[in-house]
C-alpha cells in the first residue's frame, strides 16, 4: 500500500510542476486562435458583415468590427497574459453571440432532442 502511495505523491508532485507550462501552451495556442479569426474577420470586413447580415445580426458592419477587433485584441491579451480575466468578459460574450446565431441549429438540436433514443 505504501507503494500506491509514494507513486501517487511522485504523481502529484511531477504535476504541479507541468501545470504552468501546460496552461501556457493552452494560453498561447487559444489566444493565437482568437487572434487569427479576428486578424481574418477584420481582413474582409465586408464578406464578413455580409454574413452577419444573413445572420440577421443588427448593425452588421459595426458588429464585424467589434466581434474581430475583440477576438484579435482578446487573443494578444490572452497570449500575452495581461488582463486575462477582463478580457474574458467581452470574449465570452462575443462567442455566447456567435453561437447562438451561426450555431443556432446545432443549440435548437440539443435543446430538441428526443430523450427516448439516448437511453
Amino acid at each position: 500500500m505504501n507503494k500506491i502511495k509514494e507513486c501517487g505523491l511522485t504523481f502529484a508532485k511531477i504535476a504541479g510542476y507541468l501545470q504552468s507550462p501546460v496552461l501556457l501552451i493552452v494560453r498561447l495556442a487559444w489566444g493565437w486562435e482568437m487572434f487569427v479569426a479576428g486578424k481574418a474577420h477584420l481582413g474582409n470586413i465586408s464578406g464578413f458583415a455580409e454574413f452577419l447580415t444573413e445572420l440577421h445580426v443588427p448593425m452588421p458592419t459595426f458588429s464585424a468590427y467589434m466581434a474581430g477587433g475583440t477576438e484579435m485584441i482578446g487573443g494578444l491579451l490572452l497570449m500575452a497574459g495581461l488582463f486575462s480575466r477582463l478580457a474574458a468578459i467581452p470574449v465570452a460574450f462575443n462567442f455566447l453571440v456567435a453561437i447562438l446565431t451561426a450555431g443556432r441549429e446545432n443549440v435548437e438540436k440539443v435543446f430538441h432532442q428526443n430523450p427516448s433514443h439516448i437511453i
